[in-house]
C-alpha cells in the first residue's frame, strides 16, 4: 500500500515540532535548535508551490522545480536527493538560491517565504523596535489604515497609535496573511509598550481573522499548529484584567470547517463568482450573526479567565461557564439542525 503523506495542517503543535524537528524558541529556551518559525514558513512555501503548480505529488513538484535533484551515479543508476519531502514537513529550509530559482517558475512564492508574518511571530524580535519597518512590508491597502491623515505632519506620515474598534473592523474586512501579520505586530507592540487594554482588543480581531483565513492556512499545511502557537505564545501576551481571548473548548479545525461549510451553503450566493475579499465579507457576516446565532456564538473568540483557580461561586466564573455551555449548544445545534434558526439559551 502506498504511504500517504502526513497532513501537517491537522497536527498538534507538539506533533508538528516533532515532524519538523523544531522547537519553540523562547526566552527560556534558546540555542542551536531548528526554529519552529522556519518550519512554518517552509511548509507554507511548499504548499504555495504545490497549489501554484497544480502538482499532485511531491515527486512531481520536485521534478518540475528542481530537475537537477535527479542524478545518475557512477554505475549508471539513477537516484534523487529527495529534499522536497523534508520541505513538505518543514524539516529543512530551502537555500536562498533555490528560493530565487523556484520563484522564476512560480512568481510570488519567494514573497510568501519571506512574508513579514514570520518575523512578527519570532518573540526574540522586538515588536516595539521593528513595528514601523514591518508594517511597511504589508499590503499597502492595510497600511493605509494605520497611517495618520493629519495634514499638519510634513514629510513621512506618522502612524496612528490610537487604533479603535472601527480600525480593527476595517482590518478584519481584509482578512488575509497580511491582515494576520498586521494584527500580530500591533498586538505584540502594544504588549511591549504596556498598553494591555489595547492588546486585549486587538487579540479579539486577530482570533476572528485566524478563523476566517483558516481554510487558506489549512491548504498551506499549517492551520492547527499555527493556531496552537498563537494560543500558547502570542495570545497570552494580550491578557488584561485576568482575561484573554481564545477558542478554548472547541477544536480549531472544527471552527474552520463549520465556517467553510456555512459559507458554501449560503442561499442565492455563487461563491465561484466572488473575489477573495468578497468571500471575506460573507465570512464576516457569518461571524457577526447575520446567518444565525449559533454560528456567531460558535465562531467568535471568547474571553478566557487567566486566573489559576476557578471559583464557580463567583459571578465572573459562572458567566465563563455559561459561555462555554452556549458554545457547545451552538455546535450541537449546527450539527443536528443545520443551524441558523434556534434562539440561544438565555
Amino acid at each position: 500500500m502506498k504511504k500517504q503523506p502526513i497532513d501537517s495542517s491537522r497536527l498538534s503543535l507538539d506533533e508538528f515540532c516533532f515532524c519538523s524537528k523544531s522547537v519553540k524558541i523562547t526566552a527560556k529556551k534558546s540555542g542551536k535548535f531548528r526554529d519552529l518559525i522556519d518550519a512554518f514558513r517552509t511548509v507554507y512555501w511548499f504548499h504555495s508551490l504545490r497549489i501554484g503548480m497544480n502538482a499532485n505529488t511531491t515527486y512531481q513538484l520536485e521534478q518540475t522545480l528542481e530537475p537537477d535533484a535527479f542524478c545518475v551515479d557512477a554505475d549508471g543508476g539513477s537516484y534523487r536527493r529527495n529534499k522536497w519531502g523534508a520541505y513538505r514537513l518543514g524539516k529543512h529550509t530551502p537555500t536562498q538560491k533555490l528560493i530565487i530559482s523556484v520563484n522564476e517558475r512560480c512568481e510570488g512564492a519567494q514573497s510568501e517565504f519571506e512574508h513579514v508574518l514570520w518575523d512578527a511571530l519570532r518573540i526574540s524580535n522586538s515588536a516595539a523596535q521593528n513595528a514601523d519597518a514591518w508594517i511597511r512590508r504589508i499590503d499597502p491597502d492595510i497600511q493605509s489604515i494605520l497611517w495618520s491623515k493629519d495634514k499638519k505632519i510634513s514629510g513621512n506620515r506618522a502612524r496612528n497609535r490610537q487604533l479603535g474598534a472601527l480600525h480593527l473592523q476595517v482590518i478584519e474586512r481584509r482578512a488575509s496573511l497580511d491582515a494576520l501579520a498586521c494584527l500580530t505586530i500591533l498586538l505584540r507592540e502594544a504588549h511591549e509598550l504596556g498598553r494591555m487594554e489595547q492588546s486585549f482588543n486587538i487579540a479579539k480581531s486577530l482570533c476572528r481573522v485566524l478563523v476566517m483565513i483558516g481554510d487558506v492556512l489549512n491548504g498551506h499545511g499549517i492551520s492547527h499548529p499555527l493556531y496552537e502557537y498563537y494560543e500558547e505564545v502570542i495570545l497570552p501576551l494580550a491578557s488584561w484584567q485576568e482575561k484573554r481571548f481564545g477558542f478554548q473548548g472547541i477544536h480549531f479545525m472544527t471552527l474552520v470547517g463549520q465556517l467553510y461549510h456555512r459559507l458554501y451553503h449560503l442561499k442565492n450566493v455563487d461563491l465561484h463568482r466572488l473575489s477573495e475579499q468578497e468571500k471575506g465579507l460573507y465570512k464576516l457576516k457569518i461571524l457577526n450573526g447575520e446567518y444565525g446565532w449559533d454560528y456567531m456564538y460558535l465562531l467568535n473568540p471568547i474571553e478566557i479567565s487567566t486566573k489559576k483557580v476557578i471559583d464557580l461561586d463567583s459571578k465572573e466564573d459562572r458567566e465563563q461557564h455559561f459561555i462555554d455551555k452556549r458554545r457547545q449548544w451552538a455546535l450541537e445545534n449546527i450539527l443536528t439542525n443545520g443551524g441558523g434558526h434556534s434562539l440561544p439559551p438565555m
